[in-house]
């Protein structure tokens, strides 16, 4: 069974739901056209039972979060968690460290996303073509809000490591803006 998600006031106007709905599992939302796109610090520590201040791709926490912090994206052949990697913050943009790979001969259609500040993605292994620009190991692009992108990979696919900058946090309302996406 999903787990309900408590949404914040600000969330719920962000996405345009009724206050009703201040509780959602992550399928409800999907059924929404409601995407996830990070978890929140406290998410993190909950989900994986506490976090470490030092942390390397080596780690055990690394395999909990593969499973515990993966999130289902809107298009097929991807798979995405969020890296074990807490940044404790009140009333500052939020930051989180994805690993995204990208399944060979995969093409993700022309689209923008409306939430956060934008998206930085570094290619670790293999290539891809970010909007017409073939991009290899070492090439980085940034993808700001509410422009359009389209990807695709060749027979080797791509990893890529995505850094989500968030938008706000309203002491009153809570996160208004950076946890979901409404498509």
């Amino acid at each position: 069974m999903s787990r309900e998600i408590k949404l914040t006031e600000g969330e719920i106007e962000q996405l345009g739901l009724n206050k009703q709905n201040a509780s959602l599992t992550e399928e409800e939302l999907n059924a929404n056209n409601i995407w996830r796109w990070a978890f929140s610090y406290n998410e993190l520590e909950e989900r994986l039972g506490g976090l470490q201040k030092i942390v390397t791709s080596k780690d055990p926490i690394v395999d909990k979060a593969k499973s515990n912090l993966n999130i289902p994206v809107r298009f097929e052949n991807i798979n995405r968690f969020q890296l074990p990697i807490g940044i404790k913050r009140e009333k500052i943009t939020g930051l989180s460290f994805h690993m995204v790979n990208i399944d060979a001969n995969t093409s993700i259609p022309s689209h923008s996303h409306n939430h956060g500040y934008g998206i930085f993605r570094v290619i670790l292994k293999g290539n891809l073509t970010f909007n017409n620009i073939k991009l290899e190991s070492g090439d980085w692009c940034w993808l700001p809000k509410n422009e359009n992108e389209s990807i695709s990979t060749d027979h080797e696919g791509a990893s890529v490591l995505l850094l989500y900058v968030w938008n706000q946090w309203d002491s009153d309302r809570g996160i208004v803006d950076g946890r979901f996406e409404k498509i």
